[in-house]
């Protein structure tokens, strides 16, 4: 009989993480070059890891969930602060019993419907495109 102890779960547990962080890192480059590619991908790391550290404050603890609060934070902020919503997504995201694709879907259903699917850029009058 195979007989795992807690520091071996911890271990494959971390190496779950790990596989993940890399898997969201790889996409947020793919899907963002220009904000996380080439010298950013420490830039992209440590978002990913920022908010894994506040899904699991807020009782996201699903990839899933995570992937699509990355998605939200990536689109509005680390704090939504871009998001005419932000409140409401705050309070979503608070609540302590909701499951993590509940909270989650709802939120991405709303915010992305408020801006039309598109990332919002802060606007900075000293930047020409």
């Amino acid at each position: 009989m195979l007989t795992i102890r807690n520091a071996q779960l911890s271990l494959l547990s971390d190496a779950r993480i790990d596989d993940f962080v890399d898997r969201m890192v790889r996409s947020l480059i793919a899907e963002h070059p220009q904000r996380f590619g080439g010298d950013n991908e420490r830039e992209a790391r440590s978002l990913v890891e920022r908010v894994i550290a506040w899904g699991g404050t807020s009782h996201v603890n699903t990839e899933a969930g995570i992937a699509v609060l990355l998605q939200l934070v990536v689109a509005f902020g680390e704090d939504f602060e871009l998001s005419p919503d932000r409140a409401w997504a705050l309070d979503m995201l608070a609540h302590p019993t909701l499951p993590p694709a509940l909270k989650t879907g709802r939120m991405r259903q709303r915010m992305m419907a408020t801006s039309g699917g598109r990332i919002v850029v802060p606007f900075d009058p000293g930047q020409r495109g």
